[in-house]
């Protein structure tokens, strides 16, 4: 199978097993609202559950694209329950829109995000059949995908921190996994039936999926800062109104406190009794305390808990105050406390600020009591507009609710003892955000919260998400479908492009399909191939002649037409002679003097040294053309090089062997012999070398031998001819060098071979050679010189070693 084909067959594969998932997931979702049974639809903590309608939904898109390959009748069903459940969509929505707003929402309500992107993956399924089609299937593939793993990222890193993360559209966690599989699916599907001709199609096709990508990403990116700036924007909001909300509590405790400094500056000459009786010092403060718009009455209680009153409504004796928090905690020593909301004497909901009296011994004397006035805070508080949601609270440190804009019917709901903010990160932070579902609407709302540490009080200021987010929900669709119409513009742009190169390429194909054949027969061979007509201009030239040429100085580019005759005899220098012969050869064969014509010449370079074999044969049916193939053989002439060297080497000390000494010396006294000039030769031998291989082993004999090789081509000169002739011999052949300058040479060489040193294994070795040297008399032959210098060398043994001995002839 080709890869084209396995590719087209495993996308399809994998469109039919993400497919028949959606099924499996679409059947059960449908089953848990059948039967009543919510464990099916794998519910989400903190998340609304897939209603029946995206249930059905996600069956019915499930079966359509199981069924969207296999067979035109499978094709068939595919489509129409594709538009089946995109028509019933459609009717739902607009139903829903023109139904109503209800709260809380009903089990059948769509939230618009997936309701869009089940739109816009119906249409792309509908479309999803081969042909000119398939690139706006694939649009409508990539905009789901990318609206629909954006949708699945947020959740998952808003279900990985729900509190420090908020999400800013409705969206159901089964029906995001939902799309991103049906969106998987439907990429695969349109992938698998794309029709590519060719790696430039697939080209243009992969540049504008990379385009396309590349929009998504900004895409992507520009919403999620647009989140990011939402949440900031909201972040600062709550912060500024807390902050705002602190103050303005701090205000009007201060002023409460001014009154409470005047009760303590008045215990300290009055009883509590005389107070309690109202004279004109009570009734002073009394009516300080009621100049206050934020305290609703002032009260003062003595040791047991009895009240002493001298503000407006007296609450009722008896038993209660005294177990009051606020009464228990000055008991204990706290000067200052609040006391949570409550109904007052009168029914109406109150909270309490209270400070801690103490008499002369610093013992507990009893507690000055302001019952707050909500209406005060409440006009403050309502004031501040925030939006539909939105919550403004009052906290003591633990958690117990002192006042709520707006006001709860039951205000033991506002308690929030357990709450994170109070449990846990009050703990690590004294101020912060906090993102969650209110205890008492059960909404989610985005909270910034704030610990005031002079009076241990928390305030809390909160906006409902569904305001906070809906701003955001509307650009987030209208970005979509900015994306959507560019995606759109790049598929019609790729498609466009397609048709365009599909018919230049047939134009092409259809002018230049007599040309194609002779040219690839000419291209396809390896040689340079040019074809010279009678009168030596060039009519055609393969590529390899064209290469060729270029690199030896040939016509330049415009090959067609330069007279390639007159290019060979205007060829001056070393190469005039072999450009001379090729025109010679030309012409010949052109004129029908020869019938084949073949010259081999060197046309070195400065990278290396190459040969060329130039054949010239006349062209058939031809008026006087011929074809003229210049063949490299340089691989042939370096070969041929090689095997010379490797033949007249000696591999282990680099010097010419045997073979190739003897024929150069005979060639030198040759010439010798016609010139008259003196020859000497040298035969050096390593003494007691049989010993060094002994002792040392043979691996340092090679050495030995290599550094004596050595000495000898930096004592000879460059002109002496030096060999190994087998074992540790070696000849030294010198021209122009006469008996004693051999003799001094040899001594040179000895001294130099007797300071060196060897070393091999961690053993130094020193070594001596003996020389035998001769002079060349005519007309000796070599083997002649070398047994004459041969006797010189056993008289040096003989005579004690690493010595030099001349032989005479």
């Amino acid at each position: 199978m080709a890869p084209a084909e396995t590719r087209r067959h495993l996308l399809e594969r994998a469109s039919l097993i993400l497919g028949l998932g959606m099924c499996a997931c679409g059947a059960a979702f449908v089953l848990s609202w059948l039967l009543d049974l919510p464990a099916l639809r794998f519910p989400v903590a903190q998340s609304p559950q897939i209603g029946p309608v995206l249930s059905a939904l996600v069956l019915a898109m499930g079966i359509a694209m199981a069924a969207a390959r296999g067979g035109a009748w499978r094709e068939q069903v595919s489509r129409l329950v594709a538009a089946a459940a995109l028509a019933a969509l459609c009717v739902a929505v607009l139903a829903q829109l023109l139904a109503p707003v209800r709260a809380p929402l009903p089990a059948t309500h769509i939230y618009p995000i997936p309701a869009l992107v089940f739109m816009i993956l119906g249409a792309g399924l509908v479309l999803a059949r081969p042909g000119k089609r398939m690139l706006a299937a694939g649009v409508c593939a990539a905009l789901g995908l990318a609206i629909s793993v954006f949708v699945l990222v947020n959740l998952c890193r808003w279900r990985l921190n729900e509190a420090g993360h908020p999400l800013l559209f409705v969206m159901t966690m089964q029906a995001a996994v939902a799309q991103t599989v049906f969106a998987a699916a439907l990429v695969c599907l349109t992938l698998a039936g794309l029709e590519v001709r060719g790696r430039v199609e697939a080209f243009v096709l992969w540049s504008a999926g990379a385009i396309g990508v590349a929009c998504m990403l900004v895409w992507a990116f520009i919403n999620w800062t647009d989140a990011a700036h939402v949440v900031q924007e909201a972040e600062q909001q709550t912060g500024n109104v807390s902050r705002l909300l602190e103050a303005h509590f701090e205000l009007g405790t201060d002023a409460v406190n001014l009154v409470f400094d005047e009760v303590e500056r008045a215990l300290g000459t009055r009883s509590l009794d005389e107070l309690a009786v109202l004279d004109a010092e009570g009734r002073r403060l009394a009516a300080l305390a009621g100049a206050l718009p934020q305290v609703r009455a002032l009260h003062l209680l003595d040791a047991a808990g009895r009240v002493r009153a001298f503000g407006a409504a007296r609450p009722q004796a008896g038993p209660g105050l005294r177990a009051r928090g606020f009464f228990i905690a000055h008991r204990g020593g706290q000067r200052h406390a609040f006391g949570g909301i409550a109904a007052d004497a009168a029914g109406a909901p109150t909270f309490t600020y209270s400070r801690r009296l103490s008499d002369a011994r610093g013992g507990f004397a009893g507690v000055v009591l302001a019952e707050m006035e909500p209406a005060y805070f409440q006009r403050f508080y309502r004031s501040l507009e925030l939006g539909p949601g939105s919550a403004l609270s009052l906290f003591r440190a633990d958690g117990r609710l002192l006042f709520r804009e707006p006001i709860l019917a039951d205000p033991a709901e506002g308690d929030l003892e357990r709450h994170p903010i109070f449990a846990r990160l009050i703990a690590l932070a004294p101020t912060g955000r906090f993102v969650g579902h209110s205890p008492s609407d059960h909404e989610q709302k985005f909270s910034n919260y704030r610990l005031a540490p002079r009076r241990a009080f928390v305030v809390v200021t909160a906006i409902g998400m569904d305001h906070l987010g809906a701003p955001f929900a509307r650009r987030f669709m209208l970005s979509a479908g900015v994306l959507g119409a560019l995606l759109a513009l790049l598929g019609m742009a790729a498609r466009i492009q397609l048709l365009g190169m599909r018919r230049g390429k047939a134009l092409r194909l259809a002018e230049a399909a007599s040309r194609l054949y002779i040219r690839s027969i000419l291209d396809s061979v390896g040689s340079a191939i040019v074809i010279v007509d009678a009168g030596g201009r060039i009519v055609d030239v393969n590529a390899e002649w064209s290469k060729f040429s270029g690199e030896n100085g040939g016509c330049g580019a415009n090959y067609v037409g330069c007279n390639y005759l007159a290019v060979c005899r205007g060829v001056t220098g070393e190469d005039a002679k072999d450009a001379l012969a090729a025109a010679a050869g030309i012409s010949a064969v052109i004129a029908g003097g020869l019938e084949v014509f073949e010259h081999t010449y060197a046309c070195h370079s400065a990278t290396g040294e190459r040969w060329y074999k130039m054949r010239v044969t006349p062209l058939a049916e031809s008026d006087g053309s011929v074809v003229v193939i210049h063949q490299s053989i340089t691989d042939l002439k370096l070969t041929e090089a090689e095997l010379r060297r490797v033949a007249n080497t000696d591999s282990l000390t680099g010097l010419s062997n045997r073979r190739a000494l003897v024929e150069l010396a005979e060639r030198e006294l040759a010439q010798a012999r016609r010139q008259k000039y003196p020859v000497s030769i040298m035969m050096l031998d390593c003494d007691h070398f049989k010993k060094v291989n002994d002792t040392y082993g043979h691996g340092a004999g090679d050495l030995v031998l290599q550094t004596l090789a050595g000495i000898m081509r930096a004592v000879c000169r460059d002109t002496d001819i030096v060999g190994r002739v087998g074992g540790e011999e070696f000849v030294a052949l010198l021209p122009h060098t006469a008996m004693q300058g051999a003799l001094v040479l040899a001594e040179r060489l000895r001294e130099a071979v007797g300071a060196a040193r060897v070393r091999s294994g961690g053993d130094t070795i020193t070594f001596t050679i003996s020389i035998g040297a001769a002079a060349f008399a005519p007309p000796m032959s070599f083997d002649e010189l070398l047994t004459v210098a041969d006797r010189g060398l056993y008289k040096a043994k003989a005579g004690g070693r690493n010595r030099v001995e001349a032989a005479g002839s």
